[in-house]
């Protein structure tokens, strides 16, 4: 992918992580970075990255927890740990992104899409049975 979209990609990631660090983050603004986990994970399994599956599943379960807490108290906000692991998601994101042919990045974005337009679809972690994304 071309290097200045890679960077407008990313952009959005990394303005929608500082913005629920700061407590100033809303439920547009977690999403973004909710499918910017999904899509490292899915552009990972694209042969694009190594990383362990417990990042995704702490991530998964931070994310999960600041939603949950957004939803009932209206404070977005990602605590310190939750924002050490995004950051390190985005890191993993960016390299994906400059290294990574576009149409692998647009499978990506159309698999994210059919998972969240399907009843049930999230989390997509299923091989780790662990906590869902937004607690029932």
């Amino acid at each position: 992918m071309a290097r200045e979209a890679a960077d407008a990609i990313s952009l959005t990631s990394h303005l929608a992580l500082a913005a629920c660090r700061r407590g100033k983050g809303n439920e547009y603004l977690l999403n973004e970075l909710i499918c910017a986990v999904y899509l490292v994970y899915f552009l990972q399994q694209s042969g694009h990255g190594s990383e362990p599956l417990e990042l995704f599943r702490k991530a998964e379960v931070r994310l999960g927890r600041t939603a949950w807490q957004g939803k009932r108290q209206g404070v977005w906000h990602l605590d310190k740990q939750g924002a050490a692991l995004l950051e390190r998601v985005l890191a993993v994101y960016d390299s994906q992104l400059t290294r990574a042919a576009l149409g692998v990045v647009l499978q990506a974005r159309d698999r994210l899409g059919t998972v969240l337009s399907t009843k049930g679809g999230v989390p997509l972690f299923r091989e780790i049975s662990r906590p869902r994304l937004m607690p029932g």
